[in-house]
């Protein structure tokens, strides 16, 4: 009993160590999961600013591009509006200018043909002799002729205006569209460029996020089985005092039989003892009774005798 005592003894304390041991090692991995759990906070806040710094970069970026793209067109427009007005006020001045020199060579012609009759008439009426009649006419013809070239030239300068001014508006025109699609293809790159951008930050973010979901569910899964170990070691210290208690009951039991059955066998052997020196007793009684009557017997025969 003593040693069943000695090792139950052993076993709690046994136990209380395990427990103990098993404590600390629940308090230091609730610690280290806690700082795991703070931690994971943490990165997923500053992942979560990060993605919406990102976010409100890239729609401030895109806001700003829309802006100058809306400026862009907002300034093609004024440009063509003005390169248009351009072109009207030089066609109304080309226009002006030709009607003038219109009006000029018409105003010319008159006056030539005014002078013309008046030196026909003067010619007519002249003596043949006293002026240089042929000369006037050569005078005038040539004036004619003069006046027919300047009209020429007049007219050419006002076609290659007319035709330049056309060239220079093909060249504005073209120019523009030009800034135009480049601006086009800017935007679009830059667009382009910035929703790659926020697509790979979003996926560096959305992998963090997976890899700080999968430790904590690493840690969780670690939790679980630290408890369920712990649950198991319990259900199992549970068992041996259980099973020591069981022990010990038996072992108690079998002590109080042993100590029952040897009271009876002592009972028995003090029994029998007592027994045999009864018999013992009775034997001597008898012998001497036997001897007595023996000699009692002598004693008559020798008085007969």
């Amino acid at each position: 009993i003593g040693a069943l005592r000695g090792e139950v003894m052993r076993l709690k304390q046994a136990l209380q160590k395990d427990s103990s041991q098993v404590q600390s090692q629940i308090a230091e991995l609730e610690g280290s999961l806690k700082e795991d759990r703070e931690k994971h906070a943490e990165e997923h806040r500053s992942l979560l600013s990060r993605l919406n710094a990102v976010w409100e970069e890239s729609t401030n970026n895109f806001s700003a591009l829309s802006k100058r793209v809306e400026n862009d067109e907002t300034q093609h427009q004024s440009d063509i509006a003005e390169q248009r007005a351009l072109v009207a006020r030089t066609r109304r001045e080309l226009e002006e200018d030709a009607a003038e020199e219109a009006e000029r060579q018409a105003a010319a012609g008159r006056d030539l043909m005014d002078r013309i009759e008046a030196v026909h008439s003067e010619s007519v009426d002249m003596i043949e002799g006293e002026g240089g009649v042929n000369e006037q006419i050569k005078g005038i013809t040539a004036a004619a002729s003069t006046l027919s070239e300047r009209v020429e030239a007049v007219e050419a300068a006002a076609r290659s205006a007319v035709l330049k001014l056309q060239d220079r508006l093909e060249q504005v025109v073209e120019a523009q569209e030009e800034r135009d699609q480049a601006a086009a293809a800017r935007f679009e790159s830059m667009v382009l460029e910035v929703s790659e951008t926020t697509a790979e930050q979003q996926a560096s973010l959305s992998k963090k996020l997976l890899a700080v979901s999968a430790r904590a569910d690493e840690v969780a899964r670690a939790a679980q089985a630290l408890a369920q170990a712990q649950k198991l070691q319990s259900e199992r210290a549970e068992e041996e005092a259980d099973k020591a208690r069981k022990d010990r009951e038996e072992m108690e039991r079998a002590a109080v039989e042993r100590d029952a059955e040897r009271r009876r066998e002592t009972e028995k052997t003090c029994r029998d003892a007592a027994a045999a020196r009864t018999v013992e007793s009775m034997v001597s009684q008898l012998e001497l009774e036997a001897a007595v009557r023996g000699e009692r017997e002598r004693g008559e025969g020798a008085e007969a005798a």
